[in-house]
């Protein structure tokens, strides 16, 4: 058995077109009761923006789920005046210690700054869109209960071509965001490892033979060999800027 929960935030899902002369509840989301002894869930409806339909989201809105991670955007390094923002950051804060301990101290600090930074500069585009979003719900909201009148309608049309031209500024800024690799590779790499891995196998392959030492080659000292400043160096440009941020929140781009 599946319940309906009762719709939050506005009476209909759906809307015929732009000037919102039709409205309907079409949408729906099914719940197991036995969610609902566990979860207290609530399911609401969001603006209405570029889409006939308004998008349900069901979510337990008592549960605090903390603080969000920071994480290096690599589109920042698009901002022209980002870099020298990260130079002017790193050298003013002065640090003494063990070379470890300064790096620490520095991207901590650094992290501070680039918070900052992302809502005071790089993100009017995102908050601009937010506003906006708003300000059509909040028509959208007025249309549901009466007929707009004219200037309402014009104004409406103006606000959906606004969210419209400012979506598209940040699904290029989501579009840095998001792995490209993993979303064009991810899945398929996946699939041939389960494919091989997963299934059990009756006789395994083995490794045998006979194997000689390398301790007397004449490159064995190289293998031992300290890496080198321009190794490192070369070995960490060479990595893609996309990869995975570490638990301190900052990716192979920023390094």
């Amino acid at each position: 058995m599946s319940l309906y929960l009762p719709l939050l935030g506005r009476k209909f899902t759906w809307c015929n077109s732009s000037d919102g002369e039709k409205w309907s509840k079409i949408d729906r989301v099914l719940v197991d009761p036995k969610w609902l002894e566990v979860f207290q869930l609530k399911l609401w409806g969001l603006p209405r923006l570029l889409s006939d339909h308004s998008s349900l989201i069901l979510m337990e809105d008592e549960r605090d789920w903390g603080p969000k991670p920071f994480r290096f955007q690599n589109t920042w390094l698009l901002h022209k005046n980002f870099h020298s923002f990260l130079e002017k950051t790193w050298k003013e804060f002065a640090v003494v210690g063990w070379a470890g301990y300064i790096l620490l101290e520095k991207l901590k600090n650094l992290k501070v700054g680039l918070k900052k930074w992302n809502v005071e500069v790089f993100g009017n585009i995102t908050n601009k869109l937010k506003a906006t979003e708003v300000e059509l719900h909040r028509l959208e909201l007025v249309a549901d209960a009466r007929d707009l009148d004219d200037t309402e309608r014009r104004r409406r049309r103006e606000v959906r071509g606004e969210v419209w031209r400012l979506s598209k500024m940040v699904e290029r800024l989501w579009s840095q965001k998001s792995r490209m690799n993993w979303a064009l590779m991810g899945d398929r790499n996946t699939r041939f490892f389960h494919s091989h891995f997963l299934e059990e196998w009756n006789g395994r392959p083995g490794l045998g033979g006979s194997f000689n030492s390398v301790q007397g080659s004449g490159d064995f000292n190289r293998l031992e060999a300290k890496f080198s400043e321009v190794e490192i160096k070369a070995a960490l440009m060479d990595c893609d800027g996309n990869k995975a941020p570490g638990p301190d929140g900052f990716n192979m781009g920023c390094f």
